[in-house]
């Protein structure tokens, strides 16, 4: 009796310490990340924009005033927000507002010769994939959805090479050669045929 009283309080204290590392310390740090990532991206942009010469360019600076919102509100993002806002948007965000920024980006947008679109949409883009990875790190059902994902992919890679190395390499080729011989035989007369016809 009272070792089981002693292994719940280690394993609520050790459920405890585990809340406090990912909750606290752990999405600190990737906040930290975030943001950092965010600002190398506007940094980029900003070289850029010096470059190409984009400063006064409304597509230029209507990205450098989305990432620096997303920089902003970086300590609001996560998952469950996301999700919301991703398939309730209606309910949340007045479609004007999404629809006149869309609008108003798009013209900017193809005003622009296409090396330095590209270069606004680069920005935006990595801004996204960075929003998506943090969103990903931080989520308690996502992270080890796409941790459990990504290693059967390695595995199932790791099985593909296996069979390619097992099928293709010149050593084993003449040893499969049963099967090429047999399908061949099987499928000659068909083809003949066909070409008879």
């Amino acid at each position: 009796m009272m070792e089981s009283t002693v292994n719940d309080v280690f394993f609520w204290l050790f459920l405890g310490v585990l809340w406090w590392f990912f909750f606290d310390l752990y999405h600190k740090y990737r906040l930290d990340l975030y943001r950092q990532n965010l600002f190398e991206i506007r940094d980029a942009l900003f070289e850029e924009a010096a470059k190409y010469g984009l400063f006064e360019d409304k597509a230029y600076t209507m990205t450098r005033i989305t990432i620096n919102g997303m920089i902003r509100f970086a300590h609001e993002v996560s998952f469950l927000r996301l999700f919301l806002g991703y398939f309730f948007h209606s309910w949340f965000v007045r479609k004007d507002i999404a629809g006149l920024y869309m609008r108003d980006y798009m013209v900017a947008l193809n005003k622009l010769p296409e090396e330095q679109k590209k270069a606004v949409i680069r920005a935006r883009v990595h801004a996204h994939m960075v929003l998506a990875s943090h969103v990903l790190h931080t989520s308690v059902v996502l992270l080890p959805l796409f941790y459990v994902t990504f290693g059967l992919l390695k595995i199932m890679r790791l099985a593909s090479r296996v069979i390619q190395w097992a099928f293709e390499s010149k050593r084993h080729i003449k040893r499969w050669a049963f099967v090429d011989a047999e399908a061949y035989c099987i499928g000659k007369p068909v083809h003949d045929n066909h070409l008879a016809a």
